[in-house]
């Protein structure tokens, strides 16, 4: 029996465009199919969170 590998629907990690990007000022999030640059609420620097990141 295989195992279902689908992420849960509320998971932002996500392998194809349109990504999620979520402001670092103001946690405001859109979809988007390229790095929108710039938040549209607050203009805060937008980071791509469908992609798990190691620091």
């Amino acid at each position: 029996m295989s195992e279902d590998k689908t992420p849960p629907k509320d998971d932002p990690y996500e392998d194809e465009p349109p990504h999620t990007y979520e402001c670092l000022n103001c946690g405001n999030r859109i979809k988007a199919d390229r790095q929108p640059g710039e938040c549209p609420e607050c203009g805060g620097e937008m980071r791509n969170i469908s992609k798990p990141s190691e620091r």
